[in-house]
């Protein structure tokens, strides 16, 4: 899809807008453009009549005025101006007037913002956006669902692990078909021959799991808990981690892929269940039994004596219409604790199966006891490991035995990732920078270059699958900079010092490339900037003013300024972060004002801010701080229009601003006598010798001098 935006009024900013699918054709077989100017993403076409848009352009037609080019781009351009720190109002998620007049300020960084058209700045809505799994009040829960998003580490963060596969695993009897099938779809075995034999040991299960941490490769996978508790305190636990690297080792213990499904259904003596497997690429089956009460005979003395229970499992090739392949199965015991069989079916023919479980002796009196559930059926898709290549795993095989309760464990754990790529464009070399630093954070999150082992070549290769390095080449002073004021040392508040702005982020959520690498910049009080394809980056930092707005470089009679009102300001700020220390669980606290208890009859507009991407407890302070000192100097906003010729400064650039605008209205009254140029009024009016004074005369018959 492209947009082409036809601008019929330049001066009112009348325009139609368009959206076509990319059909390969020439501009000037979609739309008319004699007599119009062409500009494609900002950037004037000089030949339109061979130009074929692309994908994602922009195309924006106006009238060719007079004086060709340089009068189009002496249009006149509104510029805001605001006399406050610029910050995204997505990235507060603030309330109250104080939040309010912040989220005003969105790109008021830029010392204004010039027409869409022309810089194609990002529209795109926060309604895009969905809600973080991994953050909130308690630990992140393990995502059960499929279909969910795969997150993105930057810093320390812990995660809400994605559930790839489980499996209950019990010490089973295994039986093979008696012969191999002569042909793919030909006949399946009469009979089953065993295999293996249950060695009597005392019923014992082992869940295995497999989680994902996102995308990788991460550089650590440490503290791993099951809820708070450390696995350590487990018994018979076995752990294996894979950081997300493309040739990663498979995990050992998940030799197949394997579905389990829960039947839980009571077999009764003389009635046959029946499910079928969930998968037609099925190469191995295992049915899961127990007996809840124990299997047993009471003697006459009281005592248990053994039972023998016998049942029936048959195996056949759904929709087949085949006969049942059979398996006769019998059970002693004299316990009245649970019993647990299971029975595995090798070898199979690939296919989609059905099950039927029929218990032939299975009885349930006031002597024997023997209540038979089918509890799991097991499908094995044996197609090989899988590696699972650029995703971080988390591998557990534990003893459910008297240690789990039922359901999924909720595991989690603390990963890190310390390093990403950024292309020096002087040296034409990939550099490694800190993934916390949340300037080259934003910047690997537009350019997303990974260093894979290729596979084939046994060679490392840079790989990149998003914006290219040479979009970054033209401002990349303006990404050093940034990058080098986030890592300034600042104090900490506990007599020592730390970098400025840190990044711990897990990007776990529905958004648009840009959208995420703006919160991430955001988090070092720094905003993207586009600048026709390339891509900039401006921070609210200290620096010099590059350009003053005097009379003679401002539009007659568009100066406007307003002030707001200090009584409705707030006075305390509600910060909630994510605190490292607490498991990046949210944590609240607030702030008051230092003249918060000076006027007690104010009322009390507290704001809350919500900071993404903060885990340290200092850094959400100093913010909360400079949220307070803002909202008391943020006083006047300032509007004024300037031809685009009259412009030096570029975006993020500090500018001043010098009027002459008089502040009508400093005292009223009439006039007692006028003696050639002095003019003696009814009241003593107090004046300042270094500001100038005027005065309107408003004559009787409503005309005015």
């Amino acid at each position: 899809m492209f947009d082409i935006i036809i601008i019929k009024n330049i001066l009112t900013g009348e325009r139609e807008h368009t959206r076509h699918e990319y059909e390969g054709q020439r501009l000037i077989d979609i739309v008319d453009i004699k007599d119009l100017q062409v500009f494609v993403n900002g950037i004037p076409v000089a030949i339109p009549y061979s130009y074929i848009p692309q994908d994602g352009d922009q195309v924006i037609l106006t009238e060719e005025l007079e004086g060709g080019m340089k009068g189009a781009l002496g249009w006149i351009l509104q510029i805001g101006l605001m006399v406050a720190a610029p910050f995204v109002g997505g990235w507060l998620g603030i309330t109250s007037k104080f939040g309010q007049a912040l989220a005003a300020g969105a790109f008021m960084i830029l010392g204004g913002k010039i027409i869409n058209s022309l810089c194609h700045v990002n529209q795109a809505h926060a309604a895009e956006q969905e809600t973080s799994p991994t953050y909130g009040w308690d630990l992140p829960q393990v995502q059960t669902r499929e279909g969910g998003l795969i997150g993105e580490t930057y810093g320390e963060t812990m995660p809400a692990g994605q559930l790839l596969m489980y499996h209950v695993e019990t010490e089973s009897e295994t039986y093979v078909p008696d012969q191999p099938q002569a042909q793919p779809g030909g006949p399946f075995a009469k009979l089953f021959k065993k295999k293996h034999s249950y060695s009597g040991e005392k019923d014992v299960q082992y869940l295995n799991v497999l989680y994902s941490g996102g995308y990788g490769p991460v550089d650590s996978i440490d503290d791993i808990r099951i809820g708070y508790t450390p696995i350590e305190n487990f018994e018979g636990v076995q752990i294996e981690k894979r950081l997300g690297t493309n040739d990663q080792e498979p995990i050992s213990f998940f030799p197949y892929t394997i579905a389990d499904q829960s039947i839980d259904m009571d077999c009764k003596q003389g009635s046959a269940v029946i499910r079928s497997t969930d998968s037609d690429q099925c190469n191995a089956i295992e049915v899961t039994t127990t007996w809840p009460g124990g299997i047993y005979s009471v003697k006459d003395d009281g005592n248990f004596e053994n039972l023998t229970v016998k049942f029936i499992i048959g195996i056949r090739r759904t929709g087949s219409g085949d006969t049942w392949t059979e398996q006769a199965c019998e059970v002693t015991e004299k316990v009245n604790s649970t019993v647990r069989r299971s029975y595995k079916f090798e070898n199979l023919p690939t296919g989609r199966y059905d099950v039927r479980v029929l218990a032939t002796n299975m009885p349930i009196t006031s002597r024997k006891y023997a209540q038979m559930r089918w509890s799991l059926l097991s499908t094995y898709i044996n197609t090989g490991q899988f590696v699972r290549p650029n995703k971080v795993l988390i591998a557990l095989r534990i003893k459910a035995t008297n240690q789990l309760n039922n359901g999924i464990p909720a595991l989690n754990w603390r990963q890190k990732r310390m390093h990403v790529l950024v292309f020096n464009p002087r040296t034409r070399q990939y550099e490694e920078k800190s993934a916390q630093n949340p300037i080259w954070a934003a910047y690997d999150i537009l350019h997303h270059c990974r260093r894979l082992k290729n596979v084939s070549t046994g060679q490392f290769e840079y790989v990149v699958d998003g914006c290219p390095a040479d979009r970054f080449s033209k401002y990349f002073d303006e990404w050093q900079r940034a990058a080098a004021y986030a890592d300034e040392m600042v104090d900490d508040g506990n007599g020592s010092t730390e970098k400025r702005f840190q990044l711990d982020a897990f990007f776990d959520t529905k958004q648009k490339r840009f959208e995420a690498a703006n919160r991430a910049a955001n988090v070092g009080h720094a905003t993207l900037v586009r600048h026709g394809v390339n891509l900039g980056i401006v921070v609210d930092m200290p620096g010099t003013i590059k350009q003053i707005f005097g009379e003679g470089r401002t539009t007659m009679s568009t100066f406007t300024g307003n002030f707001s009102s200090r009584d409705e300001r707030a006075r305390s700020v509600q910060i909630t972060y994510n605190d490292e220390q607490r498991d990046f669980k949210n944590t609240e606290f607030f702030v008051r004002s230092a003249k918060y208890a000076e006027n007690r009859t104010l009322q009390d507009n507290t704001a809350t801010v919500t900071l993404f991407g903060v885990s340290r407890r200092s850094q959400a302070h100093r913010e909360a701080l400079y949220y307070l000192a803002t909202n008391e100097r943020q006083l006047q906003t300032i509007q004024l229009s300037a031809d685009v010729n009259a412009l030096v400064c570029e975006y993020g650039d500090l500018i001043g601003v010098a009027h002459t605008v008089p502040r009508i209205g400093l005292e009223s009254g009439r006039i007692v006598s006028v003696d050639g140029n002095k003019i003696k009024l009814d009241k003593e009016v107090t004046i300042t010798a270094a500001d100038v004074y005027s005065i309107i005369v408003h004559a009787p018959l409503m005309m005015c001098w």
